[in-house]
């Protein structure tokens, strides 16, 4: 199971759920991007995330510092998003929807700034570069994390009704993440390298 193939393959079957998170997070986008209750909301943590970066910014080695800061936020969460989804889906769908809706509101406030073409061109250079690989990984881990929470149904549902079978295939289920979670590490290796580095350099274009 180990073998790239066999993630691949495992990565496929998993099409409802990465379909369903993929639903959850645009949910989010559209309504960061157009609800005003929500954007008001979201005003907090975007200026906590601007003092960060600011901090960041003035440090001896920002891209250092940058990567470390990216890297390891990006790892935890992905991983309790996939692990904590054991607890029913909540967190899961409360990082899908709340990720989505932080990338709205930003995306909204660019365009009002900015205008189209000025949104496209900061798309381009401020998340493309390393969202390519970190936005597929979040949907990932989002749709791992749901296919766990079914888990914790299902057993509720065993102890009413009594079903052979079910532990096995959790015990199947949780040794693929391993794997999985491993390739997500990497690949947020290589993202937060893309966005301390390269997003960082065309930002200040």
């Amino acid at each position: 199971m180990n073998s790239w193939k066999a993630i691949t393959a495992h990565i496929g079957s998993m099409r409802a759920y990465l379909i369903f998170a993929a639903v959850l997070f645009a949910a989010g986008i559209y309504s960061g991007a157009v609800l005003p209750s929500v954007q008001s909301g979201l005003n907090g943590q975007l200026a906590q995330l601007e003092r960060i970066a600011a901090t960041l910014q003035q440090s001896a080695n920002p891209s250092l510092s940058f990567f470390i800061v990216i890297f390891f936020n990006n790892v935890i969460k992905s991983l309790l998003v996939i692990y904590l989804g054991l607890f029913f889906g909540v967190f899961p769908v409360i990082f899908l929807v709340m990720n989505g809706m932080i990338l709205g509101y930003v995306l909204s406030r660019e365009f009002a700034d900015i205008g189209f073409s000025g949104l496209v061109e900061s798309i381009i250079k401020g998340i493309l570069p390393h969202g390519i690989i970190e936005l597929p990984i979040l949907i990932l881990a989002g749709a791992y994390g749901l296919k766990f929470g079914t888990y914790a149904f299902r057993f509720i549902g065993q102890a009413v009704t009594p079903r052979s079978g079910l532990s096995a295939e959790f015990k199947f289920f949780a040794n693929r993440t391993i794997p999985i979670s491993i390739a997500i590490v990497v690949l947020l290796l290589v993202a937060a390298g893309i966005e301390s580095t390269v997003t960082l350099w065309l930002a200040g274009m």
